[in-house]
Order: C-alpha cells, then structure tokens, then sequence
C-alpha cells in the first residue's frame, strides 16, 4: 500500500510540474511566440528564430533552453516542436480564439 501511494505522490508531483510549467510558459511572451512561430513554421533554425522574433542571442538561448521539453533539433540542427510542444502550440492556439 505505501509503495502505491508513494507512485501516486511522484506522479502527481510530475503532473504539477508539467502545469506549473505550461502556466510559466503560457505567461510569458517571449515564449510563447517561439512555440507559435516554430509551430506554424514545423522547422526552423536560429537566424531566423533570432530575426523574426527580433530577440538577442541570450534571451534566445535562455528561453529555448526553457522550453526543451517542448522543443527537439532535428538531424540538420533545426528546431521543431517535440510531441508535448505540439500539444503546447495547440493549447496556444485555442487560448488566442478566445
């Protein structure tokens, strides 16, 4: 029974994490236009994250270095959004219809 109990804590402390991390992303712009932009593009590299989001080298690195679960390179080095961060972009996308 403990150990039960023990799974079920560590799995809602997981679950917490995963939402808490979701509002911190949802709250913040920045973030927020680097799922978009990389959702509506599928692939992208980071020149043109960096152009097009009009964003210095360091905040850049900082907030993809945030959304890592959200965000893999692919084979080429370009950015695309990992299977949680297109359930992300669609969250996002959803929230801009309201």
């Amino acid at each position: 029974m403990r150990m039960a109990k023990q799974f079920n804590s560590s799995k809602e402390r997981e679950q917490n994490f995963d939402r808490d991390l979701i509002y911190s992303i949802l709250g913040n712009v920045h973030k927020r236009k680097i799922i978009t932009f990389i959702g509506e593009r599928g692939k992208v590299g980071f020149t043109d994250l960096k152009r097009e989001l009009k964003m210095s080298v360091g905040n850049l690195y900082y907030n993809l270095d945030s959304l890592s679960p959200f965000i893999i390179k692919d084979e080429n080095r370009k950015y695309m959004l990992s299977e949680r961060g297109v359930q992300l972009y669609h969250i996002l996308q959803e929230e801009e219809k309201i």
